[in-house]
Formats: structure tokens, sequence, C-alpha cells
């Protein structure tokens, strides 16, 4: 499964992302990839109240944390790499704790943890094309995927 879709907003990053939370099974990584500003965290965020994560939580990058936790009909991981110089600082952080929870979790520059790392995955790649407009893809890897049909259809052109 892959798909490109456009956006052209924090708002419409954002429905997709809630789009992808409603759908994604829980258990589920989510390998978040673009660079700074590409909308990585509006995604998330979308995620979150995809996942029912009430109001009050207000998702951020966990960039200084490196790891925050919201609470919804499935729990978010949020992690952020941003910071991690090295694999070995995975274990000092507490992430493969995290993995082990049944909870979504989306992994900020995912870059870092190089290649192969996870077999089953959901890789969301952002593009900035301009100050308003993005591409996002979406690959599968593994059994986490989503429908991309569905995706083009609610968000496409």
């Amino acid at each position: 499964m892959n798909c490109l879709i456009e956006s052209e907003s924090i708002e419409k990053t954002r429905l997709i992302g809630e789009f992808v939370g409603d759908k994604i099974a829980a258990g589920s990584i989510i390998c978040l990839y673009g660079e700074l500003g590409s909308g990585k965290t509006a995604f998330v965020q979308g995620v979150g109240k995809g996942l029912l994560i009430p109001k009050k939580y207000y998702i951020t990058s966990p960039t200084y944390n490196l790891i925050n936790e919201y609470p919804g009909k499935t729990n978010l991981f949020h992690i952020d790499l941003y910071r991690i110089e090295d694999k070995n600082d995975l274990e000092n952080i507490g992430f493969y704790e995290v993995l082990e929870q049944n909870g979504i979790t989306a992994i900020e520059w995912a870059e870092r943890l190089g290649e192969k790392f996870f077999s089953d995955y959901l890789e969301v790649k952002f593009k900035i094309i301009s100050d308003n407009l993005r591409i996002i893809s979406f690959t599968g890897h593994g059994k986490n995927g989503i429908n991309c049909s569905e995706i083009r259809r609610r968000f496409g052109r």
C-alpha cells in the first residue's frame, strides 16, 4: 500500500492524521519522516483526535521530553528522536518499554533508527513543496497499513 496526498494547510494535515488515528489498529507503529516544519507534529495531533484523546491534553512535539503519553481509546505514545545521537540511547529513554505497550506509537525523526528497524509499521513521509503545500506519502510495511483508497477518496483531488 502506497499513496500520496496533498495537504494545503495544517488543518488538512490534522484531518488526515485524525482519519488515520480513527482507523489504525492498537499496537501499530507510525514512523514519521520529514524536515523541521513539514507537518509531523500536526499529523500526530490529528492522530490523537482520531484516538479520542481529551482536549485537555494538547499534543506537542516531545523534543525535550523525548516521549509523551496521551490517554485515549488507545493510548498514544509520541516519541521524538531528533536529539538521539546513538541507538544505545533508546534503552535509556524507555523506548523499548513503550513498544511493548498495546498503544499507538508515533515516532518523529524515525530515520534515526536506521533501515529495517521494524518489520510492521506505517511509514509517513512529509515533503515541503511551498509555505502551504505538503505532499504526504503513506507506505504500509508488514501488517500495519491503512486503506489508501479510502484516504484518496476522502482527501485526494
